[in-house]
């Protein structure tokens, strides 16, 4: 399953504030065995320990690769229906055409535009601003993309 190599946890469990946990679990990803973090709110009257990662989970941000190679998702409903974006930095109108970047996790890869690599850094930062707002900074956008 696409939850494969992902570990789980609440934010606040580990003692850390919530932009030292996401620095710290986006900095361990290996590309093989830690490879994904997702972050999502908890569905309507369940808890943590009651959620199915597969069919619960409905909007969130996810990331996935290593601490240096990282891609970022959203998905999100827009009009009753559920979207998976792929996060870029805000390219030029004028730019080049992108540059295609594999990004691989576990027994899986994805290519994305080289505006959509991030470090786990960045990454990190993108989380915090999904957490405490529910969207991404400004200066970046999405595009959509098809889940195999």
């Amino acid at each position: 399953s696409a939850f494969d190599n992902r570990v789980c946890f609440q934010l606040g469990d580990e003692g850390r504030s919530v932009p030292e946990q996401f620095a710290h679990s986006l900095g361990l990803l290996d590309g093989g065995d830690q490879c994904s973090v997702l972050l999502a709110p908890l569905p309507n009257g369940k808890d943590f320990d009651d959620v199915n990662l597969s069919s619960d989970l409905t909007t969130y941000i996810q990331a996935g690769g290593s601490a240096e190679c990282i891609t970022v998702e959203v998905r999100q409903e827009m009009n009753g229906e559920h979207e998976q974006l792929v996060v870029g930095r805000r390219r030029p109108v004028h730019d080049d055409e992108p540059r295609r970047v594999e990004i691989r996790w576990s027994d899986h890869s994805v290519t994305v535009n080289d505006n959509e690599v991030f470090d786990a850094s960045e990454a990190a930062m993108l989380f915090v601003s999904y957490f405490e707002t529910g969207a991404l900074p400004a200066d970046y956008e999405t595009r959509p993309i098809q889940l195999s």
